[in-house]
């Protein structure tokens, strides 16, 4: 991978194939460069565009395996697609956290705590620094043999995705 998919939009106010995969591919491009693996469907969307059969069922499937391969090469707690709530506006966004993942967040007086729940379930428990959360996060993690995904929620409510060494 050339570049690392960035959080944000790459295509809005507009389903048309003759917009999408012009911006799919544009992006697919920037993202693997000159990867042997994705050059047949990056030649695909440019004799596409160059031959402007938009109503092929052609189309369809180059518009399909752009998204699909744009999805694959998604981030942790990122996904390809359209935002929640704007069918149109398509890009790279934050998933949301999934039922049983770690979520921290400030606790206590200012703040000046650590609390970790799991979503859809329990309250883990309240520690005196981030780090002492996180270890007893991996600690729980490795007694129980499952690892979800552990996120940081700050004091606006938004959410950012840990990355541990278990």
């Amino acid at each position: 991978m050339k570049h690392t998919p960035q959080v944000g939009t790459i295509s809005s106010a507009t389903l048309r194939p003759e917009d999408l995969i012009p911006a799919f591919a544009s992006e697919l491009e920037y993202i693997v460069g000159d990867d042997p693996e994705y050059a047949p469907l990056l030649r695909e969307a440019s004799a596409l565009q160059d031959s402007e059969d938009w109503e092929d069922e052609g189309a369809s499937l180059v518009l399909e395996e752009l998204f699909d391969a744009l999805d694959s090469l998604a981030p942790a707690g990122v996904y390809f697609g359209s935002t929640e709530g704007d069918g149109a506006d398509f890009g790279f966004w934050q998933s949301p956290p999934e039922p049983e993942d770690y979520v921290l967040s400030d606790s206590g007086p200012l703040g000046c705590r650590t609390s970790v729940h799991i979503v859809g379930g329990e309250d883990v428990g309240e520690y005196a620094s981030q780090e002492e959360a996180l270890a007893a996060v991996r600690e729980r993690m490795l007694a129980d043999q499952f690892f979800p995904s552990v996120w940081c929620q700050d004091d606006h409510g938004g959410l950012t995705l840990v990355h541990m060494e278990v």
